[in-house]
């Protein structure tokens, strides 16, 4: 993922991580990463999160990257 686009990830509305995400320039698995990643250093803090289902967010990231890719291919 390109550096510019990972430093603006919490600020990027809805639409444009759609699009970048539908460009390849982002994959679903690594959006759901980074969000996890600020929930993990940030919810001691604010206990915004009672239950927080990171395995299984992944699984479901990792799989929706999976047929973005497949469907990518299959367009070419």
């Amino acid at each position: 993922m390109p550096a510019e686009l990972r430093d603006d990830l919490i600020a990027m509305p809805a639409h444009r991580l759609a699009a970048a995400i539908a460009a390849g320039k982002l994959t679903s698995a690594e959006l759901t990463a980074d969000c996890l990643a600020r929930i993990r250093a940030a919810n001691d803090k604010l206990h915004a999160f009672v239950a927080v289902y990171e395995d299984e967010a992944m699984a479901m990231a990792e799989a929706l990257s999976e047929v973005s890719s497949t469907e990518k291919r299959e367009d070419t």
